[in-house]
């Protein structure tokens, strides 16, 4: 797992600047197979993962109707970081309503998520202790067969 650094927060940005992850990070948006999404894919193929970093309740363990797609939808990204974006929406639920058409999302600790970037077709999964979460990368060597 690629760590760049940009493990952003929406005090680094302002409405001022305008800046949008993917121009920090070089993203494009790439659509996601058999859904109705895009991820953000940095130029050396690295793809953006939204998580939470602190304690309290996970964003994707705590959303699991809809995990796959919090934690890699480009827009979720873009309406975190982009605050001319955002200012389409009246609230983070009317964005969830009206952008992704999903009701019922437990958005505690929306503004505390992080971004990590990993490598494209890694086998991960997201591990949580109290409402962090880390990424877990496979590993074949790490499991035993029976």
């Amino acid at each position: 797992m690629t760590d760049y650094n940009i493990q952003v927060s929406s005090s680094m940005y302002s409405p001022e600047q305008g800046i949008f992850i993917p121009k920090i990070c070089g993203c494009k948006e790439v659509p996601e197979p058999n859904t109705s999404y895009n991820k953000l894919v940095t130029r050396e193929n690295q793809v953006a993962i939204l998580i939470s970093a602190n304690y309290g309740a996970g964003w994707y363990t705590a959303n699991a109707t809809h995990g796959d797609q919090l934690i890699k939808d480009s827009r979720i990204i873009r309406y975190k970081f982009d605050y001319d974006y955002r200012a389409q929406f009246s609230s983070l639920q009317d964005f969830f309503r009206k952008e992704l058409g999903i009701t019922k999302v437990y958005l505690e600790g929306f503004d505390n998520l992080v971004v990590k970037f990993i490598p494209l077709n890694t086998v991960f999964r997201i591990v949580e202790y109290d409402g962090a979460e880390s990424i877990e990368i496979y590993n074949p060597h790490m499991y035993m067969t029976a």
